[in-house]
């Protein structure tokens, strides 16, 4: 009876040790890593519109004359000169095939009535720019120097007019869809291609 008792002791002993080294025992499992999102960079704030052609917002066009030069330093020398009902359609010019038909335009032409063949014109079309740009190319054939300047391109000639010796100037601008030509004759002007398209752009 001692025997048996003493087994049953052992059994039971070795019961709870099993136990107690399967709980020591439990599988402890690595925690998954902790997701880490990296925080998102603030979003760019808004900057003032560049000008750029492909933006349409940012091209207010003239719909005035008077308005379109008022108070222009480059504008003194023709200013007080009197407005002149222009022709419709306009003259043909380099951008006339790019010009689009449903688009605004605007030609001002500042001449005295008394004067010979003194006065200036500046004209604005609404283009489609590769046919602009494809008129432009073909304007150093006929005398023009063109240059990139003011986030445009810029084609212009200074001429003599032969029977008067009166110099001529011929400029035109092209900036996305908007076409500028300013054309001048015994009017001189200094910056006024800078201050209209800085009135406009």
């Amino acid at each position: 009876m001692r025997v048996m008792a003493y087994k049953g002791a052992v059994a039971g002993v070795i019961a709870v040790a099993a136990v107690i080294l399967i709980a020591g025992c439990t599988a402890t499992t690595t925690p998954p890593p902790t997701k880490t999102t990296s925080r998102a960079d603030p979003a760019p704030s808004a900057t003032a519109p560049t000008g750029d052609a492909s933006s349409p917002a940012t091209v207010m066009f003239p719909t005035d004359c008077k308005a379109l030069i008022a108070g222009l330093a480059s504008a003194t020398s023709f200013a007080t000169t009197p407005l002149e009902s222009p022709p419709r359609p306009a003259p043909t010019s380099a951008l006339t095939p790019a010009i689009v038909k449903s688009g605004k335009s605007l030609l001002c032409i500042w001449r005295d009535p008394r004067a010979d063949i003194s006065g200036i014109s500046i004209e604005f079309e609404t283009v489609a720019p590769a046919a602009a740009a494809t008129g432009l190319r073909a304007l150093p054939a006929k005398g023009f120097t063109c240059a990139g300047v003011l986030s445009g391109q810029r084609c212009q000639k200074i001429s003599t007019e032969p029977e008067h010796g009166t110099q001529v100037g011929d400029t035109y601008f092209v900036r996305g869809a908007t076409g500028i030509r300013i054309q001048q004759t015994n009017v001189p002007t200094k910056g006024l291609l800078e201050d209209v398209v800085g009135r406009v752009f």
